[in-house]
């Protein structure tokens, strides 16, 4: 009976999610954040960092010359894995559950220009689907194998291996997008600029000697 009811549930909300019109990606998600010094621009650069590491992912570019990092791919999260957050939706949940989808975040902070006190964050998050070689299936435990490569594939040609798959670019998520943008303004909102070090204008930059005193 449990079971029974565990199963109908979820069909409910996987029939649920498909009827839902799916939700345009509007691109990637922006705005403007002010630099007031080099300090305050090197609080925010490691913050996005941290922010990123914190959402789960592992950081593969860090160009701090252009202001870019990029992170690893993570395999989004099934229905059962009620314990993770990277979607956001009920089209993008059902779309993971169905078929292995993949995102990657890459974020934009390019140092501010020279004379100015600002610059733009942005935060992109590209999907991919993976494409993989129908499989054969002669009894019914071969569905637990499905993502495997012990079955043989049906156009033949030999056994299945990870090179035989392939993950096909699919958009880019704009909601989770939005939500690491966020993630991002919080933790740099969390973590103040260290002051700056102010030089002795007498010394033209050298850092200023102790008074002396008298015998």
């Amino acid at each position: 009976m449990r079971v029974t009811l565990f199963v109908t549930g979820v069909f409910l909300l996987a029939v649920t999610g498909a009827c839902q019109r799916p939700v345009a990606d509007a691109g990637a998600a922006r705005t403007t954040v002010g630099v007031e010094s080099p300090e305050s621009y090197d609080a925010l650069w490691s913050s996005l960092r941290e922010a990123l590491r914190d959402e789960g992912f592992r950081l593969a570019v860090v160009d701090r010359f252009n202001g870019r990092v990029t992170t690893e791919p993570v395999v989004s999260q099934h229905f059962f894995e009620f314990w993770r957050r990277d979607v956001a939706t009920s089209e993008d949940w059902w779309q993971a559950t169905l078929n292995p989808i993949r995102r990657r975040v890459e974020v934009l902070l390019p140092p501010p220009p020279d004379g100015t006190h600002e610059t733009e964050l942005q935060v992109t998050v590209h999907k991919e689907r993976l494409s993989s070689p129908e499989r054969q299936f002669n009894e019914s435990g071969a569905f637990f194998q499905f993502f495997g490569y012990a079955l043989p594939p049906v156009a033949g040609g030999g056994e299945l291996k990870p090179e035989t798959d392939r993950w096909i670019p699919i958009g880019e998520d704009a909601t989770m997008a939005q939500v690491y943008l966020a993630a991002i303004l919080r933790r740099a909102a969390a973590t103040p600029a260290p002051p700056a070090v102010m030089a002795d204008p007498s010394t033209d930059g050298e850092p200023a000697e102790p008074a002396e005193t008298g015998p």
